[in-house]
């Protein structure tokens, strides 16, 4: 698990989202502390935004807050064209890359091995 001082940036598709809500939550609690929080990213995905944005006034907390610097959704029902996390990561590359290469964040894909990404060109 990184430090509060480390970097992230995570993918969760559906459940997926409890290992990242762990850590969110716990960088709150830490800015709250008075601490450091290193920048942070979360890339939700799932099929609708009605039914199944799990969390999402906790979320936007995260945002409001400042643990939460970037996110990206992605509902692959709410629109005739399927909208996936692997789409919302390339529209994002160079934030992406910020992430990884620059501030040498870790990186995290949570979900059922059934909804992992498939198609990252």
């Amino acid at each position: 698990m990184p430090k509060e001082s480390d970097a992230v940036i995570s993918v969760g598709m559906g459940t997926g989202i409890a290992p990242i809500r762990a850590l969110f939550q716990e960088r709150l609690v830490k800015k709250r502390e008075g601490k450091t929080v290193a920048p942070g990213a979360f890339v939700f995905g799932n099929r609708k935004a009605s039914e199944e944005y799990y969390y999402r006034e906790e979320v936007e907390l995260w945002q409001e807050e400042g643990v939460l610097n970037d996110l990206w959704t992605a509902f692959s029902r709410d629109q005739a064209k399927k909208i996936y996390v692997q789409n919302r990561m390339q529209e994002n590359l160079e934030t992406v890359y910020d992430y990884v290469y620059k501030n040498k964040a870790f990186f995290y894909l949570c979900g059922t091995a059934a909804s992992s990404i498939t198609d990252c060109r």
